[in-house]
């Protein structure tokens, strides 16, 4: 466990964190619209224009953040769970250095899980339901800012907040320190809510039956593992490197590859 130790020269603040991860899961939640929009039959009305949706995304979300977010890194700053380089950037408290060889790590197991994943789709393939896009692919162009989404806000909603508050719960249930079983379990119950999470815009495309929601919890369980890991053992900028590094492969170069 990251042993982490506040100074007085360097004083512990969450509220100015808290706000600057709210912004930007906002801007994320934003970024995302238009592959969500790809996903929906072009017939159906948006209630607003587009960017009025992508703005009404970008308030909600940056709210929710911004005020979970302030909740969770106090209670999981104490376990030694934190967002270490948005912390020392905004002088918000010490936390522990982040290495070259540390984001070099998560951009490779990001991309990993993105390969591993783009293959074992292709085992659950001859076992899925058809796929109804009626809007066509989201395509790369769409992929590149829906991963800023994930990258970036689905790890404040799963890592951040989800995995923290699991973490602080047992924790003090055990009225113990974060040990592995905590974190692992923590991890886990994360990784698990990300990928039901995700059921909801894949039954938008096929019908879910056992085969579809095995896949879908599978393999974006091993996207939330690793993320969850990295958040735990490294930090939360960590966790978005990867997922969006994850996301990149996924979302844009396959489209790319399979437009060629």
């Amino acid at each position: 466990m990251n042993a982490i130790v506040a100074t007085n020269a360097s004083p512990l603040r969450h509220g100015p964190v808290a706000i600057a991860w709210g912004a930007l899961g906002g801007l994320g939640a934003a970024m995302v619209v238009p592959y969500v929009l790809k996903l929906m039959p072009p017939a159906q009305p948006l209630p607003m224009p587009i960017w009025a949706v992508a703005i009404s995304a970008a308030i909600q979300n940056a709210l929710l953040i911004g005020l979970l977010g302030w909740l969770a890194l106090r209670v999981a700053y104490p376990l030694g769970l934190d967002t270490p380089v948005m912390r020392r950037l905004l002088r918000c408290g010490d936390a522990r250095p982040v290495s070259a060889s540390d984001w070099r790590l998560a951009v490779l197991l990001g991309i990993g899980a993105g390969v591993a994943i783009v293959f074992a789709d292709r085992a659950f393939a001859p076992f899925m339901p058809k796929l109804d896009l009626p809007g066509g692919a989201p395509g790369a162009a769409a992929g590149l800012l829906a991963s800023f989404y994930g990258g970036i806000s689905e790890e404040l909603f799963l890592r951040l907040i989800v995995m923290s508050f699991v973490a602080a719960s047992l924790a003090r249930l055990r009225r113990s320190a974060l040990t592995p079983t905590i974190a692992w379990s923590a991890i886990a119950v994360a990784a698990l809510l990300f990928g039901v999470g995700h059921l909801p815009a894949a039954a938008k495309i096929a019908p879910l039956d056992a085969v579809f929601i095995t896949r879908t919890l599978l393999l974006n369980g091993v996207v939330g593992v690793i993320c969850g890991w990295l958040y735990w053992r490294r930090g939360l900028e960590l966790a978005i490197a990867a997922h969006f590094s994850a996301d990149i492969v996924l979302h844009v170069l396959v489209p790319l590859l399979h437009a060629e």
